[in-house]
């Protein structure tokens, strides 16, 4: 008898739960809370600078959603009056990566933080929460806020929206959202050729050649005064509308913006469930991070690759499974709990991974060997550590460039991740 994993049995159960009571608590469109976050002891600050009025909310129609747990941080909405939990988002940050570097331990910085969920009809409470270093959520934020105090947000006229592939309404699909970074008015062209380009990329590798037909890609043009980004290794600096750059954390090939509330206010454009921002270079490089963006550039030899890569960590949560190539991180992952991300363990609590997708011959830990390079394991090696962190598989786009496939147990993150979002 095939199992049903306990999220689904809990969806079924409760959908006509969810969607009855959704429309009761939320309206249209969805709040973006706008945060600036910083160290400090004994837990990290957060201080809210803005909350807006967004036109859009294309995420999960459901109060409570219990797969957004998924994240070092998560923003829990309560009701004001009977403080009730309506809705949970979990989501990762560029600060939490700046915190494992070694520029860290030799300055502090403050970094622009953003997370959206559906705009409220009524008060309620909006609690901002971060994991603590035994593995559980303790409060960073918390405050109350009415709906009517919220401004709605301020659409230019001069942004280009295109609809690259349609599969039906925003509400009811997967929606996956393009945004130009480093084209000039001139290359306007040039960027939706670019996406339709990358739109077809993604849909040869699955689980989203199955999902195609409920999902939706969208194109969000904003001219940049220059052409690609800066790069700061070679001292050059280019004028962009969402401030990216090469050399994060002293990585060159580690695209990021230090920008994040104009990048959310660029993505507001257009209804998004993920977002990728294409830099407009020819250099390798990128960047991804879980419910916050992906970046990719446009024109190298392997970009295809990195665009589904990255977009693995953005919308499923995956985790880089290399542990051989240079990164910024210092200890990334912590020994003492089970990584809440799908595709690695350090077989603390391994039993909420992936081991029902095992054959019974095959070992843990599972040799390196041909014998079992194509089936699903725990081989070491991976989370940037040659010890201590398992993969699933030898070999996999989350490890490696050489492989032309997601394997068995991220296709099936990533797939169950899209069709949350689906009606």
């Amino acid at each position: 008898m095939r199992k049903i994993s306990l999220f689904w049995l809990f969806l079924l159960l409760n959908s006509s739960l969810f969607s009855q009571s959704f429309a009761d608590y939320f309206s249209e469109g969805s709040l973006r809370i706008n945060f600036v976050i910083k160290q400090a002891k004994p837990v990290d600050s957060v201080f809210v600078n803005s909350y807006t009025h967004d036109k859009y909310f294309s995420a999960i129609h459901a109060i409570k959603s219990e797969l957004e747990y998924n994240g070092n941080y998560r923003v829990v909405v309560t009701d004001g009056v009977s403080q009730k939990i309506l809705y949970v988002k979990g989501f990762c940050t560029l600060f939490e990566e700046f915190v494992t570097t070694s520029q860290a331990s030799t300055g502090d910085m403050a970094f622009e933080e953003s997370v959206s969920v559906p705009f409220p009809k009524n008060s309620v409470f909006i609690n901002i929460q971060g994991l603590d270093t035994l593995g559980n959520y303790q409060d960073l934020f918390t405050e109350k806020i009415s709906p009517e105090d919220i401004s709605d947000t301020k659409y230019l006229k001069n942004r280009k929206v295109d609809k690259i592939l349609v599969s039906g309404d925003y509400q009811n699909c997967f929606d996956l959202v393009f945004l130009s970074e480093g084209y000039r008015q001139r290359d306007y062209k040039k960027f939706v050729k670019d996406v339709k380009r990358f739109s077809d990329d993604l849909f040869e590798f699955e689980p989203y050649k199955q999902l195609k037909s409920k999902i939706n890609v969208w194109a969000v043009f904003s001219a940049s005064a220059d052409r690609g980004i800066d790069e700061p290794h070679w001292n050059k600096w280019q004028d962009t509308n969402l401030d990216f750059s090469f050399d994060f954390f002293g990585t060159e090939r580690y695209i990021g913006t230090y920008s994040y509330w104009n990048f959310c206010s660029e993505s507001s454009y257009a209804p998004g469930d993920a977002y990728i921002a294409v830099v407009n270079s020819s250099r390798y490089g990128g960047g991804g991070i879980y419910n916050h963006y992906s970046v990719i550039t446009s024109d190298h030899e392997v970009s295809d690759y990195v665009l589904v890569h990255e977009l693995g960590h953005s919308l499923a949560g995956l985790a880089d499974e290399y542990y051989d190539s240079v990164v910024a991180y210092n200890d990334f992952f912590s020994p003492k709990f089970e990584p809440w991300h799908p595709n690695i363990t350090n077989l603390v609590n391994f039993s909420i991974k992936w081991g029902d997708m095992i054959e019974s011959d095959v070992p843990i830990p599972t040799p390196e060997n041909y014998k079992y390079s194509k089936k699903v394991g725990v081989f070491e090696g991976a989370g940037y550590s040659a010890k201590g962190l398992y993969r699933p598989y030898r070999n996999c786009i989350m490890r490696s460039h050489s492989a032309n496939s997601f394997c068995p147990v991220c296709q099936k993150a990533i797939k169950e991740k899209i069709l949350m979002y689906v009606k």
